[in-house]
């Protein structure tokens, strides 16, 4: 009986009890009929091995399985350029537009996709994320139930553009905390099988029509085509799996290693960087603006360590050629008890999170070291304050501050060069530059 289902799946042939006039059905790949045969026998073989015996044998032990290709599971995977997404998105209905970006953008799966609620955007390190905390799931009656993403590791806070970030708070505007922010065309949750057949397939037909797509993917290949740009863009494996929420760093390698050898000259530029101190530093590493955080390290002794004075301007520190007559509204954001104005709330409400995540380290060496709450606060950031309009020094900032992470260190030397004493634990903290406000 279990030979005659799997060569039923094999051929597509209809199932002994199904109406002779149903549709024909579609013949399943060698790999679906192992995951399925697969899960009848390890139920099988639980009632063999029952304390109470249900049964005397496996009957799933002896059944002869399609040969598995071993490059089928390469051929299953369709990794999508952006030009080729560009044209599917262009084809898809106005209500799947969203939901097929935000899996293209964030890799998620489409359970944790369609899962997501207004309460699930979050902001980590003063950028806008995505935490992903429940996933749809079926339920012993096969009904779909929100529960546990796939694994721990699923449940994780992935960062996420500000373009896609305005389009989610969009549409979470009016809805409650719990409700879904992607819903089908009844209001309900997606259903898959209506996604693929009346807003996926017709897409891919239409962009196959106007721009030759050649290829066939499923919704899941732009997960796998999100980590292919990612790994285009050099993005470190860790940090990949890391955001598509992969439990073993080897389900990342085995997945999509094969795409690593297009970076064969990268490595290779890292290598002789690495070994020749006179080896031009790889462009990667120069693109990735990785190089400056590097620049100071060599001259720790003319550094100082510990809590240091901001070397930065305020508004207030601007020369009288610099300053700015504002007539709009602004928003402004005091910073360690300095005045910075924004053109937007959003942009001003980015920075002060962004200043706290950067001063919270210092903030809890202060607290330990005994300073009081209200000073502490003073280092901390305050607003955004609307205001009329702007009527201090220097300019409107229209953009995020620049930023970088600074090492330092306390050493004492004496006039022969040599090291007074052991010098301090090497130490850093984040600086802002307020250069240029435009």
């Amino acid at each position: 009986m279990i030979q005659d289902w799997v060569n039923d799946l094999e051929a597509g042939r209809l199932a002994p009890l199904d109406p002779r006039d149903r549709k024909p059905r579609t013949a399943y790949k060698p790999k679906t009929i192992h995951n399925k045969h697969g899960l009848l026998s390890a139920i099988m073989q639980s009632a063999v091995d029952a304390e109470t015996s249900l049964r005397a044998s496996n009957p799933c032990a002896k059944t002869r399985l399609p040969r598995l290709d071993s490059t089928e599971d390469e051929e299953e995977i369709v990794f999508l350029e952006r030009e080729e997404w560009a044209w599917i998105y262009e084809f898809l209905r106005d209500d799947a537009k969203d939901p097929a970006e935000t899996i293209a953008e964030t890799g998620f799966r489409w359970g944790e996709a369609t899962a997501l609620q207004a309460r699930d955007l979050r902001r980590r390190n003063g950028r806008p994320a995505i935490r992903v905390q429940r996933a749809w799931k079926k339920d012993e009656d096969g009904k779909s139930v929100l529960g546990a993403p796939m694994t721990r590791k699923s449940r994780r806070t992935v960062v996420i553009t500000h373009r896609l970030d305005r389009m989610l708070r969009s549409r979470a505007k009016g809805l409650k905390q719990d409700d879904l922010l992607f819903t089908g065309p009844e209001g309900n949750k997606w259903d898959p099988g209506t996604f693929r057949r009346l807003r996926w397939l017709p897409a891919i037909e239409l962009a196959a029509e106007k721009y030759g797509l050649i290829k066939r993917p499923r919704i899941h290949d732009l997960r796998h085509s999100h980590a292919s740009w990612l790994i285009a863009a050099k993005v470190p494996q860790p940090a990949i799996q890391r955001r598509l929420g992969h439990e073993s760093i080897t389900t990342t390698v085995d997945t999509y290693g094969h795409l690593l050898d297009a970076l064969d000259d990268e490595v290779v530029a890292a290598v002789e960087w690495a070994m020749d101190p006179t080896a031009p530093l790889p462009g990667f590493l120069v693109q990735s603006g990785l190089a400056s955080s590097t620049d100071s390290l060599p001259q720790v002794p003319r550094q100082s360590s510990g809590l240091m004075d901001n070397p930065w301007k305020d508004a207030s520190d601007m020369t009288e050629d610099t300053v700015a007559q504002v007539d709009e509204p602004v928003f402004v954001v005091t910073l360690g008890d300095r005045e910075v104005p924004f053109v937007d709330r959003q942009l001003a409400r980015d920075v002060a999170d962004q200043w706290d995540d950067d001063h919270r380290e210092s903030c809890e060496v202060l607290r330990k070291d005994g300073w009081s709450e209200e000073e502490i606060d003073r280092r901390g950031a305050l607003g955004p304050q609307k205001r009329d309009r702007w009527t201090g020094g220097g300019s409107v900032w229209t953009r995020m501050p620049e930023r970088q992470f600074v090492y330092s260190v306390v050493a004492s030397y004496a006039a022969d060069g040599t090291l007074t004493y052991e010098p301090l634990p090497l130490s850093g903290r984040w600086t802002w530059h307020w250069r240029s406000a435009v």
